[in-house]
C-alpha cells in the first residue's frame, strides 16, 4: 500500500515568542500549530531564548501534535556587545551566534535524521555549514522572511548625511552575506516574487516558494461580524515606532498629507497605535494637535482594525507591510497606502487598495474611502477577495505542506538519478534514511549482512564516518566480487556461520536478506554473539512467505503477465498451481514457476507468525517492529491498494492464518542487545 511517509523538520531560529505576535514570529509558529497528524509533519523547534520564555514557548509550542520538541537556548555569552565583532563582519549576524544553540542543534542531528533542516531568516544561516557536516542528506530550507539587504538598500535615498555611511556599510555586508549564504540552501520559502527572484538569481535554485508573509492571515479571527461594527477611528495608523522607516514615512504622512485631509474634512482623526517611543520629530508634528491620538502599544490590534474607518500605511523604505496590509483587507478596512508599501503583494491601485506618493493625491484617496460608500465597498469586497485566494493561513498550509513534500521527494529522486552509477537502489536509500533517523553511524565499527556488490556499504562508508564496515554475502566470488578499501571490505560469508570474535560490532545492518535465510534462529544467536553489548541489529525485508507476492515469482517474471493468483502459493499444490499457470504459459515456463514456487532454496518459506518466534527467542529486545501491508499483486510496483484478499481465500487459508498475518507483507526490525 502506498502509505504517505513522514516529513522530519528541524527548524532553528534565533528567537521565538508566544503567542506569535511579530510577523517573523506568525511566519515561524501558525503553519506549525495548524499542521494535523494527517498531514504526517513532524517538526523540532529549536531556538534562542531567555528566562521564562524558555518553559512558557516549550509548554505553548508542544501542545499542538505536528510539534514534537520545542526547546530554547539561553547563550552563556552575550553577542550584542559587538566589541568582540571581528573588523568587517554584518552584526546583523554577529548577534545571532552562539555556541549553545550549535551544540545542542548538531547534538540533535546525530541521534536523529531530519528530512529538512530549516533555517529562519538569512542570519541564522551560519549554523549550516555544521548541520551538513553532521547530516549531509538533509536538505536545508531557507525561511527567507524578507532580503534583509534591500531594506538598507531602499533606505540610501531618504538617510540623513550623518547617518548615510552607517547605512551602507550596513547594506553592502548583508549583501555579501546574504548572496553568499544561499548559495548553502536546497530550497526556499520567500514572502513575495521579488525575493523569489532575487533568490533564484543568485542561486539557480528551483525550489524556491512563495508563502504569504505572517504565516497568512488567520481569516476567522479578522473577518468582523456583519452589522456589529462601530467605527470611532477616522484613520488608523499601526506600526514599531522605533523602527526608522515606520516613523520616516508616518512623518511624511503628518506634516505632509494629514492638514490636506482635514482641510477639507476638518472633524478627520488620526490614531496611531504601536510600540515604541515615538521619533521626536513626529511628536513635535503632532504636539497638541486635537486630530493625532498616540495610542501606544496595544494587546489586541482587532479592536483597532474592526474599529477603522481608513487604514493609513505610508511606506518608503523597509520591507513593505506584508501583514499588516493583509490583516486590513481581512477586517474589510480599505488600504491608502504609498506605492511601495504594498510591494510584494498582488495589489492593484484602484481595485483592492488606493496608492500614491504624491500628497494632493494620497489625500484624496483617503478622502474618497472615506466619503463615498459605493467605492469603499468595492475597494474592500475586491480586497477581501485576493486575501482568500492568496493569504490566508489555509493558503499557507497548503503551500507549505506541497512545497514540503516536493523537496523531500523531489530532491530524493534527483539524489537517486545522482548515484545511479553507484547502482544503488531505492530501497538502499530509504532504508539508510530510516537507519540514520535512529542512531548516527560516526565512529562505529559495522557489519552488514547480504551486501551483495556493496553499493550501500560503500555510500554509508563514504557519507556517514563509520570507523569500519565489513559487508558478507554467500555470493561473493561467484557472483559478486571481493573488494577492500581504506575503511571498509567486502567479502564472502555466512550469516549463519559469522567469522568474527565475539563483541566485535556496534551495529549489525541487513536489507533485503532475511527472506532468503533459512534458519533465523541460529542466524540471530550469530548476530548476537557478534554484537558489542549495547549494540543494534537494523534490518529491513520482504515479501514474506505468507503474503500475496511471498512466492517471489515476480522477481523472475514480469508482473503485467504474471497470472498467479493472490496467496495461490499458500492453498494450492504443486499440481493444482501447474495446472492453473499452464492455462496462460507454456507447459515449460508452467513448470519453471512451480520450480521456483516450491523448491527455489533462495526463499527460506517462513511465515510471519514463525518469525516473530524467532525474534522473541533471540535473547535480544525487540525495540521496533512494523509490519507494511500489501493487499494487491501489483500494489508493491505501482502502489494500487484495492484489496484481493476476499472472503473465499480467507477461508481457505482459515486457521493457519489471520486477515492481518496475510497482509504483512515486509518488516522493519530493530533488535538491541543489553549491556552484560
Amino acid at each position: 500500500m502506498n502509505e504517505m511517509k513522514k516529513i522530519r523538520i528541524l527548524m532553528i531560529s534565533s528567537y521565538m515568542i508566544v503567542p506569535p505576535t511579530s510577523g517573523g514570529a506568525q511566519r515561524m509558529v501558525r503553519p506549525m500549530i495548524r499542521f494535523k497528524q494527517d498531514d504526517k509533519i513532524e517538526t523540532d523547534m529549536l531556538y534562542t531564548a531567555y528566562g521564562d520564555n524558555i518553559k512558557k514557548s516549550k509548554e505553548y509550542l508542544e501542545k499542538y501534535p505536528c510539534i514534537d520538541q520545542a526547546l530554547g537556548i539561553q547563550p552563556e555569552i552575550d553577542l550584542s556587545d559587538e566589541r568582540a565583532m571581528p573588523e568587517g563582519f554584518c552584526s546583523d549576524v554577529w548577534n545571532t551566534i552562539g555556541m549553545e544553540i550549535k551544540n545542542t542543534a548538531v547534538r540533535m542531528v546525530q541521534k536523529k535524521f531530519y528530512d529538512i533542516i530549516q533555517i529562519e531568516h538569512s542570519m541564522m544561516a551560519w549554523i549550516v555549514p555544521y548541520m551538513k557536516q553532521e547530516s549531509p542528506e538533509s536538505k536545508f530550507v531557507l525561511d527567507l522572511h524578507n532580503a534583509e539587504y534591500r531594506v538598507y538598500e531602499k533606505w540610501l535615498p531618504y538617510a540623513a548625511v550623518d547617518e548615510y555611511n552607517e547605512i551602507y556599510q550596513k547594506y553592502e555586508r548583508l549583501y555579501a552575506w546574504e548572496t553568499m549564504c544561499w548559495k548553502w540552501f536546497d530550497a526556499a520559502f520567500t514572502v513575495s516574487p521579488i525575493e523569489a527572484k532575487l533568490f533564484h538569481k543568485v542561486t539557480g535554485c528551483k525550489h524556491v516558494y512563495e508563502v504569504p508573509t505572517g504565516g497568512g492571515i488567520e481569516l476567522k479571527e479578522y473577518e468582523p461580524e456583519d452589522g456589529k461594527r462601530v467605527k470611532p477611528y477616522d484613520l488608523l495608523y499601526l506600526g514599531t515606532m522605533e523602527w526608522y522607516p515606520n516613523a520616516h514615512g508616518l512623518l511624511w504622512f503628518i506634516k505632509k498629507v494629514f492638514p490636506k485631509v482635514i482641510a477639507k474634512r476638518p472633524e478627520t482623526k488620526l490614531h496611531i497605535v504601536g510600540f515604541g517611543e515615538a521619533h521626536g520629530k513626529m511628536v513635535e508634528a503632532a504636539k497638541e494637535h486635537p486630530n493625532i491620538m498616540f495610542w501606544g502599544q496595544q494587546e489586541d490590534d482587532k479592536w483597532f482594525f474592526h474599529g477603522a474607518k481608513v487604514f493609513v500605511v505610508p511606506l518608503f523604505i523597509g520591507a513593505g507591510a506584508r501583514v499588516k496590509i493583509p490583516t486590513a483587507w481581512a477586517s474589510r478596512v480599505p488600504v491608502a497606502s504609498t506605492v511601495f508599501a504594498p510591494e510584494g503583494l498582488e495589489a492593484v491601485d484602484g481595485e483592492n487598495i488606493c496608492m500614491a506618493d504624491e500628497p494632493d493625491q494620497y489625500a484624496e484617496n483617503i478622502l474618497r474611502l472615506l466619503e463615498d460608500h459605493e467605492f469603499c465597498e468595492k475597494i474592500v469586497d475586491c480586497a477581501f477577495e485576493t486575501l482568500k485566494r492568496k493569504y490566508t493561513c489555509d493558503v499557507c498550509v497548503e503551500k507549505l505542506k506541497e512545497a514540503y513534500r516536493e523537496i523531500v521527494f523531489q530532491n530524493t529522486n534527483e539524489q537517486r538519478n545522482k548515484i545511479k552509477s553507484n547502482n544503488l537502489l531505492d530501497y538502499h536509500l530509504d532504508f539508510i534514511r530510516n537507519l540514520t533517523s535512529k542512531y548516527d553511524l560516526k565512529n562505529k565499527v559495522i557489519l552488514e549482512i547480504g551486501c551483495g556488490k556493496g553499493e550501500m556499504l560503500k555510500h554509508i562508508a563514504s557519507n556517514y564516518k563509520p570507523k569500519y564496515m565489513v559487508g558478507i554475502d554467500p555470493m561473493i566470488s561467484d557472483v559478486y566480487k571481493a573488494e577492500e578499501g581504506s575503511h571498509w571490505k567486502i567479502c564472502k560469508g555466512d550469516a549463519l556461520k559469522l567469522e568474527f570474535p565475539d563483541q566485535s560490532f556496534d551495529i549489525v545492518i541487513s536489507v533485503a536478506a532475511f527472506e532468503h535465510i533459512s534458519d533465523l534462529d541460529r542466524c540471530l544467536s550469530e548476530i548476537k554473539r557478534v554484537l558489542k553489548p549495547g549494540g543494534i541489529f537494523y534490518t529491513e525485508y520482504g515479501p514474506i512467505w505468507s503474503c500475496i507476492i511471498g512466492h517471489h515469482c515476480r522477481n523472475w517474471i514480469k508482473e503485467e503477465v504474471l497470472k498467479i493468483p493472490p496467496w495461490a502459493h499458500l492453498y494450492m499444490s504443486e499440481q493444482e498451481l501447474y495446472q492453473y499457470v499452464k492455462e496462460h504459459y507454456s507447459e515449460e515456463d508452467a513448470g519453471y514457476i512451480c520450480k521456483m514456487v516450491f523448491h527455489y532454496d533462495g526463499v527460506n518459506r517462513i511465515d510471519i507468525k514463525e518469525m516473530k518466534e524467532s525474534f522473541q527467542k533471540s535473547g535480544m529486545e525487540i525495540v521496533e517492529l512494523t509490519e507494511n501491508k500489501l493487499v494487491n499483486r501489483l500494489g508493491w510496483i505501482d502502489g494500487s491498494s484495492e484489496s484481493e484478499l476476499t472472503e473465499e481465500i480467507l477461508e481457505l487459508l482459515k486457521p493457519r492464518y489471520t486477515q492481518n498475518e496475510l497482509c504483512v507483507c515486509s518488516l522493519n526490525l530493530l533488535l538491541h542487545k543489553k549491556d552484560e
